[in-house]
């Protein structure tokens, strides 16, 4: 049975996510969701965590409903709600269909074409799952390459060192 996990708007600083119970996901596989307008991803997903300039409250089915007051950066894409209550990564798709172009294969995957490479979510259980360790560490590390090594070459001792 596919566990729906939509989000909805009740009021402008309310939002609704369907059910992820049963752990069918790992911490740190995301859901790319076409019904969500809004993206929260548990802390361990994203850096430069700060306060929320506007809370949200989620809705969850069965009752659980909790307050985000916190926003992060998920690499590389762009800041989303952060929380250790959320019971599912969830990337809206709007959100990311804004800013990169996405490729559909009907019952396959969900692509996000990105200048340094390509996120795909493939179909698992009728949702769009990616793991976000397969992304992140390839970002991160470019992220940190270019943080700590500036304008060094890739392989100096100054960038092996600080990475």
């Amino acid at each position: 049975m596919p566990i729906d996990v939509r989000t909805r708007l009740i009021n402008p600083r309310t939002k609704q996510v369907n059910s992820v119970s049963d752990n069918r996901f790992k911490p740190t596989e995301i859901l790319i969701d076409n019904q969500a307008n809004v993206s929260i991803v548990h802390p361990d997903l994203a850096r430069n965590i700060e306060p929320a300039k506007k809370q949200v409250k989620i809705n969850g089915v069965g009752g659980h409903q909790f307050t985000v007051k916190s926003t992060g950066f998920l690499d590389p894409l762009f800041p989303v709600y952060v929380s250790e209550q959320t019971k599912a990564n969830i990337l809206s798709f709007a959100q990311v269909e804004d800013q990169y172009p996405i490729t559909y294969t009907p019952q396959e995957s969900f692509t996000i074409h990105l200048p340094r490479g390509d996120i795909t979510f493939k179909r698992r259980d009728g949702m769009y799952v990616a793991d976000w360790n397969d992304y992140r560490d390839v970002f991160y590390s470019s992220y940190r390459r270019r943080k700590y090594c500036g304008h060094a070459k890739p392989n100096s001792r100054r960038c092996s060192a600080s990475l």
